[in-house]
């Protein structure tokens, strides 16, 4: 059985099986449509609103965030929750030209809210047009709340991202941060490529120097994670990466997470430090801030991706992010544009009768 008739078209998406540690089940991918050939079908007969993501059964439908589609400027990212599999490649069909579809509402059953688990406190793609308008991808709408921010749209590893310029730049978050602060447990995760090595924050969330909330700085040559954990020590200090391992206009992915025990830190998907840190995260303030802190110390550089959840991911589920956001022509092989099976081969035929 095909999935619905009225999507006349289609194209396979399929997964390289060993870029796939181990199988993952509903973990969210993302196709970027860059990646498409210029003269894809999918160029002449796409839309925003006509996008569905279907299993390899051709019928089992997924949730998903279409992000940024552009049609005429062939960009744009697909977002979706899917299952992978480690010893077979995975295969995805995406569907496409139906004149008469409405692109799913966030809340809806296969709508965007529903490709993030519960336990992603805030997704940030940051290819938002304006700073002013940035928006979190959960359910949890966490969004940009000063509307006094500033910083510039360029082309990112994922579609767009945000340039900050080291001295006036800032994504503020003023409402709603408390739902980004969990007490127990904490991943946070994001890509950066710094112009400069000063003494920068990438962001920090109700942080307190470093004793309260947390965030990711450059300082006194080290790249440190902080996480404001009483107790038995502060990962500041203990949990670092020498920046003179970081080169300048290179792209980098930082994922930091903390179990309630032990804080790792990662850079392209290789663990750096650890440290044995046990306690409960306590904060200070209210708000939020990508490329800074509340007292300055701008970060000069490019962001990309940044996601906060309130457990822990395995290594695994890491690295499938990490190498479908790195290279994601890499990581899929799409196929060409093709007719829905279930549409009966394309375009519909009425027959004529002709009487003289």
């Amino acid at each position: 059985m095909a999935y619905d008739s009225d999507f006349e078209k289609r194209f396979k998406a399929t997964a390289d099986s060993g870029l796939v540690p181990s199988n993952q089940t509903d973990i969210p991918l993302g196709i970027d449509l860059s990646k498409l050939d210029s003269g894809h079908d999918f160029w002449t007969n796409g839309s925003a609103a006509s996008i569905r993501v279907v299993e390899s059964d051709e019928t089992t439908e997924v949730p998903i965030e279409p992000y940024n589609i552009n049609i005429g400027a062939k960009t744009g990212i697909i977002y979706f929750k899917a299952d992978i599999n480690a010893s077979t490649d995975s295969e995805y069909y995406v569907y496409y030209k139906n004149a008469g579809a409405s692109a799913h509402g966030e809340g809806d059953t296969y709508g965007q809210h529903n490709v993030w688990d519960s336990s992603y406190l805030g997704v940030y793609h940051l290819g938002d047009s304006t700073a002013e308008s940035v928006k979190d991808s959960t359910s949890n709408s966490v969004d940009e709340g000063a509307g006094s921010s500033s910083a510039t749209s360029v082309t990112g590893l994922v579609g767009k991202a945000f340039d900050f310029n080291g001295s006036s730049n800032n994504i503020s978050f003023e409402s709603g941060v408390t739902t980004l602060c969990p007490t127990g447990s904490l991943q946070f995760e994001l890509w950066f490529n710094a112009d400069n090595k000063g003494s920068d924050v990438l962001f920090s969330t109700r942080l307190d120097s470093t004793n309260k909330g947390y965030g990711l700085w450059f300082w006194s040559g080290q790249l440190r994670p902080s996480i404001g954990i009483g107790g038995s020590g502060n990962t500041w200090t203990n949990v670092t990466y020498p920046m003179s391992s970081i080169s300048t206009n290179t792209w980098y992915k930082v994922v930091v997470n903390w179990d309630g025990s032990i804080t790792r830190m990662f850079v392209d998907d290789d663990q750096k430090d650890t440290y044995s840190s046990s306690g409960s995260i306590s904060y200070s303030g209210s708000q939020m801030n990508i490329g800074t802190r509340a007292s300055g110390d701008d970060f000069d550089g490019t962001l990309d991706e940044f996601w906060i959840s309130d457990s822990e991911r395995s290594n695994d589920w890491n690295t499938v992010i990490y190498e479908w956001q790195k290279d994601n022509a890499a990581f899929w092989t799409f196929g060409a544009g093709e007719d829905n099976p279930g549409d009966g081969g394309g375009d519909t035929f009425t027959p004529k009768m002709q009487i003289i």
